[in-house]
C-alpha cells in the first residue's frame, strides 16, 4: 500500500470514529433522564431528612442509580438500533471501561463515607468524579460539549466538599441535576437544528 493510500485510510478511520463518538456517545434523553432523577432524589432526600427517616436515603439513592442506569441503557440501545450503530463497538467499550475505572474509587469511598457517618461528602465526591469522567470523554472522544459540563461538575464538587458542605445535596442537585437537564435540552435543540 502506498503511503498516500495509507494516510487516506487513517484519515477516513479517524473521521468515522469522530462521527461515531459525536453522534452516539450520549443521547440528549440520557442527560434529561439523569437530571430529572437527581432532582427527584434530592427533593425526596430533603423530605426524608425533615420527616426523621434518614435510614431510607441510602436505599433511595441505590434505587435512583439502578433506575437511572437501566433507563440510560435502554435509551442508549434504542438510539444505537435507530441509527444502525453497533452499541458495543471497541471505541465505546473502551470509553465506558475508563469511566468505570474512574467511578470504582468513588463507589468504594461512598461506602467508607457512609460507614464514617460523613455522607455529606458523597455529593461532592460524585460531582468531581463525573467531572473527571466527562473531561476524559472530552479528551478521548473529542466532544467539546462535555468539557464545559465536566468542568462545571468539578467546580460543583469542590464547592460541595468545602464551604458548602452543609448544603452538598443542594449543590449536587443544582450542578448535576439541573446541569444535566439543561445540557440535555440544549443537546436536543442542537440536534434538531442539524
Amino acid at each position: 500500500m502506498k503511503q498516500e493510500e495509507a494516510l487516506e485510510q487513517i484519515r477516513l478511520i479517524r473521521e468515522m470514529m469522530q462521527k461515531a463518538s459525536h453522534r452516539f456517545l450520549f443521547s440528549p434523553w440520557q442527560w434529561i433522564e439523569w437530571g430529572v432523577l437527581i432532582i427527584i432524589g434530592y427533593l425526596t432526600t430533603y423530605w426524608l431528612q425533615n420527616h426523621g427517616q434518614p435510614n431510607h436515603i441510602i436505599i433511595l439513592w441505590a434505587c435512583i442509580f439502578i433506575i437511572g442506569s437501566a433507563l440510560e441503557s435502554y435509551i442508549w440501545m434504542a438510539a444505537a438500533r435507530r441509527r444502525g450503530i453497533e452499541p458495543f463497538n471497541a471505541f465505546i467499550v473502551k470509553l465506558w471501561a475508563v469511566a468505570f475505572a474512574i467511578m470504582t474509587m468513588s463507589i468504594i469511598l461512598s461506602f467508607i463515607f457512609i460507614d464514617l457517618r460523613q455522607a455529606l461528602y458523597i455529593p461532592g465526591l460524585w460531582l468531581m468524579t463525573m467531572g473527571v469522567v466527562m473531561v476524559t470523554f472530552f479528551i478521548l472522544a473529542e466532544r467539546k460539549d462535555l468539557l464545559l459540563f465536566g468542568a462545571t461538575q468539578m467546580v460543583g464538587g469542590i464547592l460541595a466538599v468545602s464551604f458548602l458542605l452543609k448544603h452538598s445535596m443542594l449543590v449536587g442537585a443544582v450542578f448535576f441535576g439541573i446541569g444535566a437537564l439543561i445540557h440535555g435540552i440544549y443537546s436536543l435543540l442542537k440536534m434538531k437544528h442539524l
